[in-house]
This record gives C-alpha cells, structure tokens and sequence, in this order.
C-alpha cells in the first residue's frame, strides 16, 4: 500500500520542538525559581534543567506516538504543542534572566511559543488530511526552530535549543 501524500509530507515525524537534545533526564528535574540568577551562567543552567525535563517527556511522547495515519499524526503533534504549553513554557517563564538579558530570553521564549503554534497547525491540517499546509507549517517550523538554535547556542544553553534535524526524523 502507497503512503498517503499527508504521510509523505511528514515523513517519520518525531515530535520534537521547543528544547533539543537527547531526552536523558529522567524528567523530575524540573526547576522552580523565580529569584533571579546571579550570573548568566546560572540562569542557563536553571533553564537547561527545565528543557532537559521537557526532553524526557517529549521522548516518552515520541516513543509512544504512531504516526502512521492522519489522525494519529494529529494527535500526537496536539500532545507535543500541550507538553510545550503546560510544561517547557510555565518553566521558563517563572524563571528571572539576569539583568540585561530580558530581551534575548524573551525572544528565545517567543520563538518556543510560535513553535507550539505551529505544531498546533501541523495538527489541524493532519485532521482534515491537508498536506500542502501540512508541508507549509513544516517548512515555517524548521525556520523558527533554526532560529531558536542560533539564539540559544548564542546565549550558551547546553540543553535548550531545537533538536538537530536529524533528530527531527528519526525514527
């Protein structure tokens, strides 16, 4: 049986966005301060916790996902863009960068935000098997997330950034 176009588009989708990296944290790290941190230095560490719990919840995510339809790829891309919104974003957020550093990190939080709408996209036009916006809200994702690499690589994060493409589809 021929893979349907939808499927095509996506090819082996893991869901990933938001913050890369291996997912080998056991996802109980999650960092809860909204003193701020002394040094640039620690804050990315504080965030580098919070998006490598982020990272083991969004493993478990991808290990459990069957994207071998339409409406599997719908719903696991709507699982993705909740664990963003309810977990990764809450994290940062409550954490202070250290002074000076406001605008850059509420640029690299914005770049996750639109992240999470454009998985939120990829799921809607999953649902009504729509593969040219599906292909388009990939291609408008993989730009955001590049960015977000720069900025985060820029800043120092170890852990918070996009995966690599590779990561993207493997699977």
């Amino acid at each position: 049986m021929r893979a349907s176009p939808l499927i095509s588009a996506l090819g082996a989708l893991a869901i990933a966005a938001g913050c890369g990296g291996d997912g080998s944290d056991d996802g109980r790290s999650e960092e809860k301060a909204t003193t701020p941190a002394s040094s640039g230095a620690a804050f990315v560490e504080r965030a580098d916790r919070i998006c490598a719990s982020y990272q083991a919840a969004n493993a478990r995510l991808a290990e459990e996902s069957d994207n071998s339809s339409p409406a599997q790829i719908a719903e696991s891309t709507a699982r993705a863009e909740a664990l963003i919104e309810r977990r990764l974003l809450p994290g940062l957020r409550e954490l202070t960068p250290p002074a000076g550093d406001g605008d850059v990190i509420a640029e690299f939080v914005s770049l996750i935000e639109r992240q999470a709408q454009f998985l939120h996209r990829i799921s809607a036009a999953a649902e009504v098997r729509d593969g040219g916006r599906v292909r388009r809200a990939l291609a408008r994702l993989d730009r955001v997330r590049a960015r977000t690499q720069v900025l985060a690589d820029d800043y120092g994060f170890e852990v918070c950034g996009p995966p690599s493409e590779g990561d993207l589809h493997d699977e």
